[in-house]
């Protein structure tokens, strides 16, 4: 029974789906969002993303949570410079919205070598909400 529980542990830990993006493993997704993004700029010092998310939930989600996402180069998602989360220490209620941004800057680049300007078609994808 033991080796049974065991060999079903391990199967269960090599089939998760690592969806994990900035936070920990041990992250708990929120469902029931809606996450947009309604304008992206650039400075010469940094990128920035911002939207809004609603809670489509039934249930408040309460502080602190976060909503985070992947700087990519351009629009094929395939090239992923950077990424950011945005802290809330605010409750939102179900069917309430409220607004996000994230941003990164030269210094927050996976390549060390590249500065913000090398990226003027950046998209931000792989949004999600957690606690």
């Amino acid at each position: 029974m033991k080796l049974l529980l065991r060999l079903l542990f391990i199967i269960l830990l090599f089939s998760c789906n690592n969806s994990n993006l900035i936070g920990e493993d041990q992250d708990d997704i929120i469902d029931d969002v809606e996450i947009n993004i309604t304008d992206r700029s650039s400075s010469s010092t940094e990128l920035i993303a911002i939207g809004n998310i609603t809670n489509k939930g039934k249930e408040t989600i309460t502080p602190p949570w976060y909503l985070e996402g992947k700087f990519y180069a351009d629009n094929t998602l395939s090239s992923v410079i950077g990424g950011d989360n945005d802290k809330k220490i605010i409750s939102l209620a179900p069917e309430e919205s409220m607004d996000w941004t994230l941003r990164i800057s030269s210094s927050d680049l996976t390549n060390s070598s590249a500065d913000i300007s090398d990226y003027p078609f950046f998209t931000v994808g792989s949004l999600r909400a957690y606690k």
